[in-house]
């Protein structure tokens, strides 16, 4: 069998490039055309044409290069290879989904360690945080790594189906974009649940995007971590860990809750009701989400003819930035009821009070509590137990107590609370 001609082999090529075939079974189909041809092209030689005749006979007996793809395409088209497309399709993404978490993994711990060193910096300099991180913040991190990883999982999910199927990899993204953004959206929306604020929010909910921009390209990717980026993420780690090294760990002071008089607090309410300035008070949380309120009142006569008992939650200063309660906020944020133990003992049974003397007889405990992860934009609340006194003056019944707070959900939960007004 003879060699084939340049007029063959660019024949050759122009049929290649319009096969949706991996490159081995491009490679096998080529061979098998270039032996046909080298053959043809001998026996016209044979027949009496002249060598350059006979080759651009014989590419023609095949041209043009487009049918004869689309010819070969659809003879080896069946059942099996569509179902071993789908399943190489699912392989590749798990195979591009763990790949570009562990890039995504590198990229965001080194952007981490570079953001720390800044914040460092500016603190003991400037004496001010450039930003401040709180659990909703936190969550962008393995957020960032999700949407790289939907992306080169769909880098990889096009090229890999179209090439087993047996398609074109313009038709094959029709199906693999929308139904792997529908799906992440679905994610998104309704599965992944943990703390959140409005950026953590939308980057959530811009992972099909993510995947849109893997999968709409359709040529073949080998798998592995780029020489440039590694180098750039070395790079960025090691000037980023001696930043933080020469600069140092700074913090700045926080102020202490639990006190009764702050900036704003006037507007909870009047001050402390008489007698109760010296009623034992304080805060008990249950997880995350929960925060509760007590005092143990000496007399429960000493709220004869009050309503409206509640604990209330009111939008606080970034405690980094400042202390007391926002100085946009008018009204508590979020309000519960309270209720009474039973009188002359504890609510655990305790006859005991204060400095081991006998619990009074008509002495009791009013406790609220609040569940505070359901309110979006809010990231540090004051707690206080109130009060209408009979004269219709609302009293401050205990002192405000600082807390942090976030929201943790899915983002269908946020946008709930957010369409609610919590």
């Amino acid at each position: 069998m003879s060699e084939t001609t340049p007029e063959s082999e660019r024949f050759l090529e122009a049929v290649e490039r319009k096969l949706p075939f991996a490159e081995g079974e491009r490679t096998e189909i080529l061979d098998e055309l270039r032996g046909h041809l080298a053959d043809c092209a001998v026996a016209l030689r044979d027949a009496g044409l002249e060598p350059i005749e006979a080759e651009r006979a014989a590419v023609a007996r095949l041209a043009p290069a487009d049918r004869l793809a689309d010819e070969l395409t659809r003879a080896r088209r069946d059942t099996s290879r569509l179902l071993a497309a789908a399943g190489a399709g699912v392989w590749g993404a798990v195979r591009g989904g763990l790949w570009g978490g562990l890039i995504g993994f590198g990229v965001v711990m080194v952007a981490a360690v570079a953001l720390a060193a800044a914040n460092n910096a500016a603190l003991r300099f400037l004496s001010a945080e450039l930003f401040s991180a709180d659990s909703g913040t936190n969550s962008i991190i393995g957020i960032v790594i999700l949407g790289i990883a939907a992306l080169v999982a769909g880098r990889v999910v096009t090229p890999t189906v179209a090439a087993r199927a047996g398609y074109a990899g313009r038709l094959v993204r029709r199906a693999t974009v929308p139904l792997g953004a529908v799906m992440l959206l679905a994610y998104a929306l309704l599965v992944w649940s943990g703390p959140l604020n409005w950026p953590s929010v939308v980057l959530l909910v811009s992972l099909p995007l993510w995947w849109v921009a893997g999968a709409w390209q359709i040529r073949l990717v080998r798998l592995g971590f780029p020489r440039r980026l590694a180098i750039g993420l070395v790079a960025a780690l090691v000037v980023s860990l001696g930043a933080s090294t020469i600069v140092g760990p700074a913090s700045p002071q926080l102020p202490a809750s639990g006190v009764s008089s702050g900036p704003g607090f006037d507007r909870m309410g009047a001050p402390l009701a008489d007698g109760l300035s010296g009623a034992g008070a304080g805060g008990t949380s249950y997880g995350d989400a929960y925060r509760e309120l007590s005092i143990d009142v000496p007399d429960r006569g000493l709220l004869a003819g009050w309503n409206d008992l509640r604990i209330e939650a009111w939008r606080g200063i970034d405690p980094t930035r400042g202390w007391g309660l926002d100085p946009g906020e008018t009204a508590p944020f979020l309000t519960g009821p309270v209720v009474w133990s039973a009188a002359g003992t504890s609510p655990d049974g305790n006859h005991t009070w204060y400095e081991s003397s006998p619990w009074p007889p008509n002495a009791a405990t009013l406790t609220g509590g609040l569940r505070l992860d359901r309110s979006p934009g809010v990231t540090d609340a004051w707690l206080v137990l109130t009060g209408v006194a009979p004269d219709g003056t609302r009293h401050l019944l205990s002192d405000p107590s600082g807390t942090q707070v976030f929201f943790s959900g899915t983002a269908l939960d946020w946008f709930g609370a957010v369409l609610a007004g919590h």
